[in-house]
């Protein structure tokens, strides 16, 4: 859990900071902005942070009672078998390829030629685009590894959703009224069937990375999927009938390979 946490508050601020680099050398490094102040700073302190909070408080690996009968399970912390430099730099890798993807995505297909040649408004709704599309997906990225649903941190995922749609429609009404041209842009570019199309594709090719690490995972388990494995053998039956196939299928590939 610890680093699942680790490697994806590094994940979501280098998707975050690699597309906002991305424009600023395209600007020529003229200091223009790409999203607003009120989006950079809400990124980290509100809109991603409480599904964080949930997943360190409330998510599990195993059952308090297993964990306590089970003094194996923390072998694999103590051996730094589960957070590995290999782990860390594929989330590293996976964000920054994202990164890529989207930009030149939203830039082909809203902004028509990239950030050189845009003016103050096209710049500004572009990032705001960009934004709503990351903000989204890291929130679901990090639903993906959730190990154990429970109804908190079910509704605290809903919750940090329901804001980020609230805070748009928020400023829809009162944020963009001091601009005059930026007035119902929400509605004239959020909310369309062109963005509704690209947001989807966008929000598959954003998790996509982790589809096929778990397939690929199932048939070439990593060393951070055997210790998990290596360590529900110790486990109780009940406990062991409990493990994800995946996990069972990783261990017998160890006990395979061991002489």
């Amino acid at each position: 859990r610890l680093s699942l946490l680790v490697c994806y508050m590094f994940y979501k601020n280098v998707l975050d900071r690699v597309t906002q680099f991305q424009f600023t050398s395209g600007a020529f490094f003229s200091g223009q902005k790409f999203w607003s102040e009120v989006l950079t700073t809400t990124y980290n302190v509100i809109y991603t942070s409480l599904p964080i909070i949930a997943i360190a408080v409330a998510d599990a690996d195993f059952p308090a009672r297993v964990a306590e009968r089970a003094p194996a399970l923390y072998r694999a912390g103590a051996r730094q078998l589960v957070y590995t430099h290999s782990l860390f730099w594929s989330w590293v890798l996976e964000a920054a390829a994202v990164s890529v993807v989207y930009y030149l995505a939203v830039s082909t297909l809203y902004a028509g030629g990239g950030a050189r040649a845009q003016s103050t408004l096209s710049v500004w709704s572009l990032g705001t685009v960009s934004q709503v599309i990351i903000t989204t997906m890291v929130t679901l990225r990090l639903a993906l590894d959730v190990t154990h649903w429970t109804v908190p941190i079910a509704c605290i995922f809903a919750l940090t959703l329901a804001v980020w749609v609230g805070s748009m429609a928020l400023w829809a009404g009162a944020y963009f009224f001091f601009w005059d041209e930026w007035w119902g842009f929400p509605a004239h570019v959020l909310i369309t069937l062109r963005f509704g199309l690209f947001f989807v594709w966008a929000i598959a090719i954003g998790l996509l990375p982790k589809l096929i690490r778990e397939v690929v995972g199932a048939f070439f388990p990593s060393d951070d999927r055997l210790a998990v494995a290596h360590v529900r053998a110790a486990m109780p039956p009940k406990a062991r009938r409990q493990a994800p196939a995946l996990l069972r299928r990783a261990l017998g590939r160890r006990q395979q390979a061991e002489p």
